[in-house]
């Protein structure tokens, strides 16, 4: 019984590390964390044809257009490049992606008395023309810079996918190093028993 549980966590171990092993072949529709945005639409443009969110959605079941997106994090500490759907922004607000809901929508930063102000309401594709609302990240990047050195705030799908493998894998080493060594015990109480 002992050598079945070995065997089916040695197998578990192997799966995690092919799960490791293929990363550079890993496909993720994650968002990807950028240092910068567009600044104007001929850089919009570029970075649109390079992402081709376009080849996603022929590739995608949903009829909705995926279109190019480079916004704010729901925090508004980061700028996030994604593939998604296009959305009105109203209240004179930044745009963000909901990384929880996967959706593209008003930010809590107002942009209403920037010197460029949001109108309301605009499209999330045109998010490049307030700049002022990139500026922000640039503004908490400083702040995180001054209170730690060397911090590392960008998360991977793939990184993601990995924590949880590694986790999965700890707890079925111990789960069956605990069970392997009651097995032990109650052989030796046994055993003892018979004697």
């Amino acid at each position: 019984m002992a050598l079945n549980t070995k065997l089916k966590s040695f197998v578990m171990m192997m799966i995690c590390l092919m799960i490791l092993k293929s990363k550079d072949t890993l496909q993720c529709d994650a968002p990807t964390h950028v240092n910068r945005c567009p600044r104007n639409q001929q850089e919009w443009k570029i970075r649109e044809k390079e992402l081709n969110c376009q080849s996603l959605h022929q590739s995608n079941d949903s009829k909705t257009e995926l279109l190019y997106h480079c916004v704010l994090n729901a925090e508004g500490t980061e700028l996030i490049e994604v593939c998604a759907p296009s959305k009105k922004i109203y209240g004179s607000k930044c745009t963000e992606f909901n990384d929880g809901g996967s959706i593209i929508h008003e930010s809590y930063i107002s942009c209403e008395k920037f010197q460029v102000p949001c109108p309301t309401p605009y499209n999330s594709t045109k998010a490049y023309e307030y700049q002022e609302c990139y500026d922000i990240v640039e503004k908490e990047r400083e702040k995180r810079k001054n209170r730690t050195e060397n911090y590392d705030y960008k998360c991977s799908c793939f990184e993601k996918w990995t924590v949880a493998a590694v986790g999965g894998v700890i707890a079925n080493v111990l789960i069956a190093i605990i069970y392997y060594q009651k097995k032990q015990n109650n052989k030796i109480k046994n055993e003892i028993k018979i004697l």
